[in-house]
């Protein structure tokens, strides 16, 4: 058998020195959850999105309009999120980034004229 997902040896060092350095990655959660709180206010504004599922991760996934026509807008302005509408019907995945990446997608959404 094998785990789902390989964990390489920097990955290693990056979990071992997080575990020692505890304050700045409680720092660091902190961040990405505001971001992801940031996020999903934002998306669920617009009224191409239909619903934003709740979620404990760095990522929040939304139920679009016409999710894979919104998925090459995004991704034709330099935006990369991941299309799931194979997984689960017209549904983008948005990864919590920085609070600058999170504001650039949600101006980019706010630039759509039509979906």
């Amino acid at each position: 058998t094998k785990p789902p997902y390989n964990v390489n040896e920097l990955s290693q060092k990056a979990v071992l020195e997080a575990l020692q350095n505890v304050e700045k990655t409680k720092s660091e959660i902190q961040e990405i959850i505001n971001n992801r709180d940031f996020l999903v206010e934002h998306l669920n504004s617009f009224d191409f999105i239909k619903e934003v599922y709740p979620s404990e991760a760095n990522f929040v996934l939304a139920k679009v309009e016409n999710a894979t026509q919104v998925y090459n807008y995004l991704r034709d302005k330099g935006i990369i999120i991941r299309n799931r509408s194979s997984q689960i019907e017209d549904t983008l995945r948005f990864t919590v980034g920085t609070m600058m990446e999170c504001k650039a997608v949600i101006t980019a959404l706010r630039e759509i004229k039509e979906i």
